[in-house]
């Protein structure tokens, strides 16, 4: 659900506080990324898709789509304290 892919995209096991989490949080989440993380995140984290395949969409490497990832989780590790 979408409490899940919230605590895989801040990188913390989820708490009953995440369980519960709202529309209005999932959309400051997406309103901090850029249009890239946000299409990353939603392909990897809600549709499921490896790292290769949304390489393949976005006809990109691998490794910008892993920077993509890892750059959203510091985003969101930094800004934790917005989502608590």
């Amino acid at each position: 659900g979408d409490s899940e892919a919230f605590s895989n995209i801040c990188g913390a096991e989820p708490s009953v506080q995440e369980a519960y989490i709202t529309n209005e949080l999932l959309e400051l989440a997406f309103s901090m990324m850029t249009e890239r993380q946000r299409a990353v995140v939603t392909m990897y984290y809600l549709d499921g898709m490896g790292v290769q395949e949304i390489a393949a969409v976005y006809g990109i490497s691998h490794q910008a789509v892993s920077v993509t990832l890892s750059d959203v989780k510091k985003k969101f590790q930094k800004n934790r304290k917005l989502f608590e």
